[in-house]
């Protein structure tokens, strides 16, 4: 699964996202470190979270 999947996921608004698994949080966070994924993704991610609001 590419980090698209996990930003479309919380990405639905305060009402409308779920919370990410552990395995899905540890994958992402895992791709991030490893060089995986450009700047904008990881800025669309943080925006999402922020939106959604931290759980």
């Amino acid at each position: 699964m590419g980090i698209a999947s996990y930003i479309k996921e919380i990405g639905r608004g305060h009402e409308g996202a779920r919370s990410l698994s552990i395995a899905d949080a540890n994958d992402l966070m895992s791709q991030v470190l490893d060089g995986q994924v450009t700047d904008l993704e990881i800025g669309a991610f943080a925006l999402a979270m922020r939106i959604k609001g931290e759980s």
